[in-house]
């Protein structure tokens, strides 16, 4: 049997991911990832799903373009498994699929299943927020998980010591994904929100620290509610934007009493540390 790849521009940060959550529930088997391209995998194409039909599945987000190319016959559970490494940050951290080995090289493992594309720390935003991570001494804080994904970083933050860890998504698909992986990694203190920072009532205030992987629009219309979330001695770790909008960052962050602090990049990406000054 024969398959069939199906690539998808998808030009907007951070819609790669949020395509191939919705391209998994249309059927899509397997997925990469290649900068701006989506490439999902179809089992048999006489079946498959015709590009007007993805359109309308991802109607919303703005696709350039949809190829279609039929492959060869594999076995692409074993060709896909080969090429997914595991992520490892230095000796911190190691985020691993089911079919990877164990390692006790570092200090905490997280296992992730790999069924969509995202969230699974490959992306350079997921890691650099690991990085800045490894340097927070969370022992008895209470974080917040905003635009969790696969969640990720609320369940390292469980591992780090974090006596709540709120994990919050406006995707189905997200909670149901965060759910199942805080399972995986035995976690006891994680609660899983449906919704955005509108979700949280005013018992869920006081936030120690603030992680938010997400993009540059939502990050910048989300923070004055970060703000009102937050404890007074508490941080943030903000992530999902390029270099050249850190300073928009930063000055929103400024307009309510906050002050830049550490950040890392990588591929142009950047995650920023802040803190109320």
């Amino acid at each position: 049997m024969s398959w069939l790849a199906l690539e998808i521009d998808l030009p907007q940060d951070g819609e790669v991911e949020i395509a191939s959550a919705f391209l998994q529930n249309l059927g899509f088997s397997y997925f990469e990832e290649q900068s701006s391209t989506l490439i999902a995998y179809w089992e048999d194409p006489e079946t498959a799903p015709d590009p007007d039909r993805v359109r309308s599945v991802l109607k919303g987000l703005q696709v350039a373009d949809i190829r279609t190319e039929p492959l060869e016959d594999r076995n692409w559970n074993e060709e896909w498994e080969r090429n997914y490494p595991a992520v490892e940050i230095g000796d911190f951290c190691r985020i691993r699929a089911p079919f990877h080995e164990p390692s006790e090289r570092f200090a905490f493992e997280l296992e992730v299943r790999p069924a969509m594309a995202f969230g699974t720390g490959h992306h350079a935003t997921t890691s650099l927020v690991i990085r800045l991570m490894e340097e927070i001494e969370l022992s008895g804080e209470h974080v917040l998980d905003m635009g969790c994904g696969t969640g990720v970083l609320g369940i390292l933050a469980e591992k780090k010591g974090a006596r709540e860890v709120v994990l919050a998504d406006n995707f189905d698909w997200a909670c149901a994904s965060t759910e199942e992986n805080i399972g995986r990694n035995e976690c006891t203190h994680c609660r899983v929100v449906h919704g955005g920072p509108e979700a949280l009532d005013g018992s869920e205030a006081a936030f120690d620290l603030i992680l938010a992987n997400i993009n540059r629009n939502v990050l910048l219309e989300h923070i004055q509610s970060y703000h009102q979330l937050t404890a007074k001695k508490g941080r943030w770790i903000l992530s999902g934007f390029y270099a050249h909008d850190a300073a928009p960052i930063r000055a929103q962050a400024e307009k309510y009493g906050w002050q830049a602090g550490r950040s890392v990049e990588q591929d142009g990406w950047v995650a920023q540390e802040f803190q109320r000054a």
